[in-house]
């Protein structure tokens, strides 16, 4: 029952759609800058890109993080009111197990942060392989948490190639969304009456015809 994917207008993010018999839902993907400021930003960093692209389309708010921040909790405030079930997911750059910062904004709208909900005491673990924190997130609407089976942190350098530990999680999106399989049979053949002379006969003529007999 997938919809659609959507980038949002600065790429920061995208959001994938699917739609089910009892529910909608929708993922969020997300890159939050690391924190900065306009003197300690090299020109080439994404800080920097994303400032200048606020300063051009005239944001109020113009500091990369806070904006995609704002963003972000004013999207998900939409889909809760919708009554849309939301996974985000992402590099937040900055500890995602802190009862401060954004995770205490994403709780107290009423997402679940998944990781402290089905991993156990994670003190001495990171995911960014140069930093000491788990900067990496999971969050979920309560509905479709129930249905996240299992979330883990793989070890660093493995499936894909990157500085950051994969985060993974199973979602039975199949049971979540209602989904049916579809049982596809072939159609019925017809088969040749042989009890009809006139129909064996017909058939004897179209055969030799069509052999050129």
């Amino acid at each position: 029952r997938y919809i659609r994917t959507e980038k949002e207008k600065y790429g920061r993010f995208h959001y994938s759609d699917f739609y089910g018999k009892d529910h909608y839902l929708r993922v969020y993907t997300v890159y939050r800058v690391c924190c900065n400021t306009e003197s300690q930003a090299g020109d080439n960093t994404a800080w920097t890109d994303q400032k200048t692209v606020l300063q051009k389309e005239d944001e109020k708010e113009l500091d990369p993080r806070k904006n995609v921040t704002l963003t972000l909790i004013r999207m998900l405030k939409d889909d809760i009111k919708c009554k849309r079930q939301v996974i985000l997911v992402g590099d937040m750059n900055e500890d995602v197990l802190s009862d401060k910062g954004l995770n205490k904004q994403l709780t107290s709208i009423g997402l679940v942060n998944m990781i402290k909900e089905r991993l156990p005491v994670l003190e001495t673990v990171r995911t960014y392989d140069r930093g000491s924190k788990i900067i990496d997130g999971l969050w979920a609407t309560p509905i479709v948490s129930d249905y996240i089976t299992h979330v883990s942190l793989a070890p660093f350098y493995t499936e894909v190639i990157s500085d950051h530990r994969p985060l993974v999680f199973d979602l039975n999106l199949k049971q979540f969304l209602d989904a049916k399989d579809i049982d596809i049979r072939p159609p019925c053949g017809r088969r040749l009456k042989l009890n009809s002379p006139k129909r064996v006969d017909a058939y004897v003529k179209y055969i030799k015809k069509t052999m050129g007999r």
